[in-house]
């Protein structure tokens, strides 16, 4: 269980350093996560799609979108991989809280 739980956090920030793009959009991390690491990819119109879409969500090595989330946000916590939305909330707060201290702001 621990193991699995080390894999995951590897390789989601190896896919948050790989793909800059994962770092705003969860669902796109882990639509990624099934693609690189769960062949997602090999699903076909010849094959049965459900089944291998089945066996691939339900295999106790696939981790949950939630679990994805939560290791992307604890990464982001740390202030590593920080998308570009959260880039500019941040500096929105802080314009804000410049702005309320009575000093200058970027804006």
């Amino acid at each position: 269980m621990l193991e699995d739980l080390v894999n995951c956090k590897s390789r989601v920030e190896y896919l948050l350093k790989k793909e800059p793009k994962t770092r705003d959009c969860d669902k796109t991390l882990w639509l990624l996560y099934l693609l690189t690491f769960h062949d997602l990819a090999s699903i076909n119109h010849t094959s049965n799609p459900v089944k291998k879409l089945s066996d691939i969500l339900l295999s106790k090595s696939t981790p949950t979108a939630e679990s994805v989330r939560r290791i992307r946000q604890k990464f982001q916590e740390s202030h590593l991989y920080i998308g570009t939305k959260r880039k500019q909330k941040l500096n929105e707060s802080d314009n804000v809280r410049k702005w309320a201290n009575g000093g200058e702001t970027g804006i």
